[in-house]
């Protein structure tokens, strides 16, 4: 018999990503609303969520408001649209299924029986996305589609990226002795970031990410370096993630909040 081999796994790939384009590709109505833990609108974008190979479980909570017509039942499907071989995911809507391996599931669709019924301007709080890092660093995203059960091309969605770094603070190498910052939150002030290093620091620098995991700031490492000042005029409210690099891969993470005084 003919092993299929990985050009099978290719087009599989391929097929996945082309239906999960072609079914968010009815999405400008926005019949749902869905909002990230701080209240966000991220419709149409990219939530990213950082972790640690430490970690045995990240995960996502978004909120689903439906936007106005009748009550009707909402339902969903995940699309893994690039994945780490070895880690697994799964989500939770009407009920919580279980933990798939990553290439297992490529497409994966609730039950019909699990759709949930929406009613206009009442938010719902039952989603959540997880990924399983096993112990593995690397970038994982999956797109979530919500579409009415009645009318399936009417869709909302949301992409969930998941950034494993390699390595915790506490278990980074000898080169990184201390990288904290304050205040955190802001609450209007300028943002500090103390950092003592040993040794070498060649190829090692801080970046800054947004929410949605776009860079914004990058701050080089000398040896001299100790503090790194981030001025409150140059970040608008919200989360961001002060990453310590070392030739372009993560070695620490840092979550902090901006706010108005």
């Amino acid at each position: 018999m003919n092993n299929p081999g990985p050009n099978a796994d290719l087009m599989k790939q391929i097929i996945t990503l082309f239906a999960a384009a072609l079914l968010s590709s009815h999405s400008s109505a926005q019949f749902v609303m869905l909002h990230d833990t701080q209240g966000n609108m991220v419709n149409n974008q990219t939530v990213v969520h950082w972790g640690s190979v430490s970690d045995a479980l990240m995960t996502v909570h978004l909120e689903t408001i439906l936007v106005n017509g009748p009550q009707r039942p909402v339902n969903m499907r995940r699309y893994e649209m690039g994945v780490d071989a070895g880690t697994e995911n799964y989500f939770c809507w009407g009920v919580c299924y279980g933990p798939q391996l990553a290439g297992d599931m490529p497409e994966w669709s609730a039950a019909a029986q699990h759709a949930v019924t929406l009613t206009p301007n009442t938010p719902v709080s039952n989603f959540s996305g997880y990924h399983v890092p096993n112990g593995i660093a690397g970038t994982s995203t999956y797109r979530f589609v919500w579409y009415d059960v009645g009318n399936p091309t009417d869709t909302a969605w949301v992409d969930i990226q998941f950034r494993t770094t390699g390595v915790g603070m506490d278990e980074a190498n000898d080169t990184v002795v201390a990288f904290g910052l304050y205040p955190n939150p802001s609450t209007g002030s300028d943002v500090q970031l103390q950092l003592e290093v040993n040794g070498a620091v060649n190829e090692l620098s801080l970046s800054v990410y947004n929410m949605l995991g776009e860079r914004v700031q990058a701050h080089p490492i000398r040896a001299n370096t100790n503090r790194i000042l981030l001025p409150a005029a140059q970040l608008t409210s919200g989360v961001y993630f002060a990453s310590l690099e070392r030739a372009g891969a993560a070695v620490a993470t840092k979550r902090f909040v901006v706010t108005a005084r």
